[in-house]
């Protein structure tokens, strides 16, 4: 067990060597929260026992490595007690044993972001051929883009993760270090089996863990996690205590510990958001502008609906048909290519009327009413 430990732990520290992506898919944290234990004079929450009776504060801290968008591997360093009293217990009040030792435990965890594969599809783009597409390819303005279940894609889907609940399992390998000292006071145990367990005492043994836990973005780069966790039982010697129970109970039970805490985690890379909007940079068409989610992170001064880059009158409202630009006269010109922006007018004319239909418009017509020729500045023979 503890090669398969020692193993793990060397391909944890090269995979980011061999990958370069220590920094870019990195982080770290302190932790704190209480401990409890199950050993031979404590059974938490059963036998008359409080659920809290004999816990103990805990603290620790982390390196995490995340390994795809599902999956995160982590190192932990975590310090507490475990303790326990036969006082407590009503059915050994008469034996009287108690014991208390410091634990430290170094774990290799292995985590599993339950939602993670769905919220990827989600950021999955289509084209309208179906054909799979990278967002820094996309016409977003332009051209229509559909989701893995065929609805039109909506901004919203990409939105940072501040503020996401991310709920995980986990898997662990953990040395347990511990040094338990025990205090027999009213009944001393036969000396045979004490001394048997004395040369049983370890002060490592190895562990599988189990847990699950909750995390939530609070910025970018920071966030908490709500974790409890618990180990498989493999030895009854935690507590020091084994084999010397055998003359008060023929059943000898392994020992095991649980761990609730809170912890805080700071990513080492910084998240690329220039303009500190809602689109991280990776999914922001303008991703030094601060600007709407609705537009995908682009501003819109005029809010006519159209960004900035796609408005060739980015301080008037338009319409989106003439590119952003407003049309006074509503004759299809806008204001920018019509000499006669107050007047409808025709496309030939860029905007001026001809109101006698001569073929020269009224502004340079000097008889608009009646029908006449360009010789004659639109007047009549």
């Amino acid at each position: 067990m503890r090669l398969v430990f020692n193993l793990l732990l060397i391909s944890f520290c090269f995979h980011g060597i061999l990958y370069g992506q220590f920094l870019s898919n990195a982080s770290i944290g302190l932790s704190l929260g209480i401990s409890q234990s199950g050993t031979d004079t404590h059974t938490w929450g059963q036998n008359g026992e409080g659920l809290f009776s004999e816990s103990h504060a805990l603290y620790g801290a982390h390196f995490n490595l995340k390994i795809n968008n599902s999956f995160s591997t982590s190192i932990n360093f975590t310090k507490t007690r475990i303790s326990g009293d036969d006082e407590n217990i009503e059915s050994l009040q008469y034996r009287g044993w108690t014991f208390e030792s410091p634990l430290s435990e170094i774990s290799l965890n292995f985590r599993w972001d339950l939602l993670a594969i769905m919220r990827a599809k989600r950021r999955q783009i289509f084209n309208a051929e179906g054909k799979r597409i990278k967002f820094p390819h996309t016409k977003i303005f332009s051209q229509q883009y559909f989701s893995h279940v065929g609805d039109l894609i909506n901004p919203y889907q990409f939105k940072s993760q501040k503020h996401v609940w991310h709920p995980y399992l986990l898997l662990g390998i953990s040395s347990t270090n511990v040094d338990p000292s025990v205090d027999f006071r009213n009944t001393a145990p036969r000396p045979d089996l004490l001394e048997s367990d004395i040369e049983k005492q370890k002060s490592q043994y190895f562990h599988l863990s189990l847990g699950a836990g909750i995390n939530l973005y609070i910025t970018d780069r920071l966030s908490l996690d709500a974790e409890i966790k618990g180990v498989i039982p493999q030895t009854d010697l935690l507590d020091g205590i084994s084999r010397t129970i055998l003359e008060f109970n023929n059943e000898r039970n392994k020992d095991s510990y649980q761990f609730a805490l809170l912890r805080i985690n700071y990513s080492l890379a910084e998240v690329k958001n220039c303009d500190v909007d809602e689109l991280e940079d990776r999914f922001d068409k303008c991703p030094c502008l601060p600007g709407s989610i609705e537009l995908w992170g682009c501003p819109d001064t005029d809010a006519d609906g159209i960004p900035d880059i796609n408005d060739q009158c980015p301080l008037e409202k338009g319409s989106k048909s003439l590119n952003g630009c407003p049309d006074t006269d509503a004759d299809g010109i806008p204001d920018i290519n019509d000499e006669c922006p107050q007047t409808y007018g025709l496309y030939l004319f860029n905007g001026c009327p001809d109101r006698d239909a001569d073929g020269i418009p009224d502004k340079d017509d000097e008889c608009p009413d009646t029908p006449g020729s360009k010789s004659r500045n639109g007047c009549p023979l």
